[in-house]
């Protein structure tokens, strides 16, 4: 079976959530700003990730290539696998800070 590969467009619009294997551990993940100024990334894991725990949120962070995340000032990275994208759309990604407009 062949691995879909996560890339920023998947996530597009803001809000748009997806299942995902990191490390092996199911995560759902959704790009957006949260209510805050600056576009960010949230990992909401099923059980805990033994270095990023339950949830991982970062503003710091770039799709290197397909699959392949980029985060933190360190040069850390992580391989996403998607393995669906039937989930609802998050709604609190897409606030703004001054609200919806």
């Amino acid at each position: 079976m062949e691995e879909t590969l996560l890339t920023e467009k998947m996530l597009e619009p803001h809000g748009t959530t997806l299942t995902v294997l990191v490390d092996e551990i199911e995560a759902k993940c959704v790009i957006g700003t949260f209510g805050a100024y600056s576009t960010r990334i949230m990992l909401s894991f099923e059980t805990k990730h033994p270095e990023l725990g339950k949830e991982f949120t970062t503003k710091y962070f770039r799709f290197l290539e397909p699959g392949i995340l980029g985060w933190g000032h360190d040069g850390k990275t992580m391989k996403i696998i998607v393995l669906d994208r039937k989930n609802p759309f998050n709604k609190g990604a897409t606030l703004h800070p001054f609200g919806n407009q």
